[in-house]
């Protein structure tokens, strides 16, 4: 799900992670839904925080 999120926007709202949750458990209830994307928007930064972005160099 956070590659198709992340493939359509560099940074998805919270709205673009509910709409696909929603989409692939639709029958989980609102409060399991909602605690899923808190749950991925949080790995997602902490992701991003903890990323080692290399420095290119000078010539």
């Amino acid at each position: 799900m956070m590659l198709f999120l992340l493939a359509q926007n560099a940074r998805p709202s919270w709205r673009d992670w509910y709409e696909a949750v929603d989409d692939m458990f639709g029958e989980f209830s609102e409060p399991e839904k909602h605690r899923m994307v808190e749950a991925g928007i949080a790995l997602m930064e902490r992701r991003l925080k903890s990323a080692h972005v290399p420095r290119l160099q000078a010539a």
